[in-house]
């Protein structure tokens, strides 16, 4: 990103057709969004000014939790691509393939099936 910032022609290799590859969609940050959605929860819970206030613990589903891990991961998505297109930055959905016999800053891609 900071090539892109500079000036330079950039291109984002990306294997799905979403923005933010693994970590973004099935990794860290969904993981990271869920644990902090059932701690506010917990937290909540166990606070007595909450309970009082409300008068009883809030009840939440898992899928009223994930929910919540969604929404995050939906904003480091848009996050993503409005930089991408701020910068001019091509975003194409290819399943890379590393050779040894390439330099290692240039990576071959043949047939892109899709701009993101």
């Amino acid at each position: 990103m900071k090539a892109a910032k500079d000036g330079k022609s950039v291109a984002v290799i990306e294997k799905y057709h979403l923005v933010g590859g693994g970590c973004t969609h099935w990794g860290t940050i969904p993981s990271k969004a869920l644990r902090h959605s059932i701690n506010r929860v917990l937290e909540f819970n166990t606070s007595s000014i909450f309970r009082n206030a409300l008068g009883h613990a809030l009840k939440l589903s898992y899928p009223d939790l994930l929910r919540s891990a969604e929404s995050v991961i939906a904003r480091q998505t848009a996050m993503r691509r409005d930089f991408y297109e701020r910068t001019g930055s091509r975003c194409i959905t290819v399943k890379p393939a590393f050779s040894m016999r390439t330099p290692s800053k240039c990576i071959p891609v043949s047939r892109p099936n899709r701009r993101c």
